[in-house]
């Protein structure tokens, strides 16, 4: 239940908040401030600098690189930590813990680290590697058709890899400055509000050290979308069925005309490295993003149902 005094709400340990009051009698008052700071409007941490960006921007290519390395070399007959070992991260520190499961493993919690299971075809596999100021998460199943499917689930990418990429298309082509959060929200429920589909979370959010800094997007939202601000395009269809689910997590930046400018001038390579995310997101996939809509990560829009044949993609018909 939404608490009606919020700022009542105070998310330290007790006994912090003992010494606090103390300090602060009888009459004093202990407000919870962390709206200056995390607000998804206008905190301080909602709205970034170019330098921020830049960091960001060079956290997610490294993830994105990752996955893109361990999707590419995936095999049966692997463990699950070899095939995180293909991921080569750099050190940047985490903003999660890293994950990648097979199987079962995949099925009974997402969110789970590797182990020693040796996949096989046929299994589901879920991964998603985080860093300060960025995450890719993808999931799929370790096959190389729809033929390599448990016989009940070969419908798998008619029946929800696809209408979940055109759902994650549209929200890519609607994201932008002015945009309400609500807007965004009511979209992806118009499109994926069935039982089937069970989306377990809002469908996107602001993201900074932390994975997760607060959102503008849920139910009703009139919160609108600023220049400055870093956005991680986050949508989990949480099937509980043998369809298991489908996953495609990056970031993205929105710059206005001036930050752009000032972008280009600054970090021509970060600038043209997002030209050229647009324009593949554009001509290959069929993604057209307004001008403001930076893409920060090397896969945004990349969706290969069936990790063995990685070159195999969705797209826009």
């Amino acid at each position: 239940m939404e608490s009606p005094n919020p700022e009542s709400w105070i998310e330290i340990p007790g006994y912090v908040l003992d010494g606090i009051r103390t300090l602060a009698g009888a009459n004093g008052e202990i407000t919870n401030i962390g709206p200056i700071l995390m607000d998804a409007s206008d905190g301080m941490r909602a709205i970034n600098e170019l330098e921020q960006l830049a960091q960001f921007e060079f956290a997610a290519a490294s993830v994105s690189d990752a996955m893109q390395r361990v999707i590419s070399q995936v095999r049966p007959g692997q463990s699950e930590y070899e095939m995180l070992s293909k991921a080569m991260l750099p050190g940047i520190p985490l903003n999660s813990h890293l994950m990648l499961s097979t199987g079962e493993r995949a099925r009974a919690d997402g969110l789970n680290g590797p182990s020693s299971r040796v996949a096989q075809k046929g299994d589901p596999i879920m991964m998603a590697f985080g860093q300060w100021g960025a995450l890719t998460a993808r999931a799929g199943w370790i096959a190389e058709d729809a033929g390599d499917l448990p016989s009940e689930v070969q419908d798998y990418v008619e029946r929800l890899a696809g209408p979940y990429f055109e759902c994650v298309r549209e929200w890519y082509q609607n994201i932008g400055i002015g945009v309400a959060g609500g807007d965004i929200d009511s979209m992806v429920r118009s499109r994926l509000d069935d039982k089937f589909f069970n989306l377990i979370l809002v469908p996107g959010h602001l993201i900074h050290f932390d994975e997760w800094m607060n959102t503008p997007i849920y139910p009703g939202s009139k919160e609108t979308f600023r220049s400055g601000q870093a956005v991680q395009m986050d949508i989990i269809p949480a099937t509980g069925t043998p369809y298991f689910t489908t996953n495609m997590e990056d970031g993205i930046a929105l710059l206005d005309e001036n930050a752009r400018a000032e972008l280009e001038e600054r970090y021509p390579d970060f600038h043209d490295r997002a030209q050229a995310r647009r324009s593949y997101m554009a001509d290959v996939i069929g993604i057209k993003l307004k001008p403001e809509v930076i893409p920060l990560s090397n896969t945004c829009g990349i969706l290969a149902p069936f990790v063995l044949k990685p070159n195999r993609i969705l797209v826009a018909n």
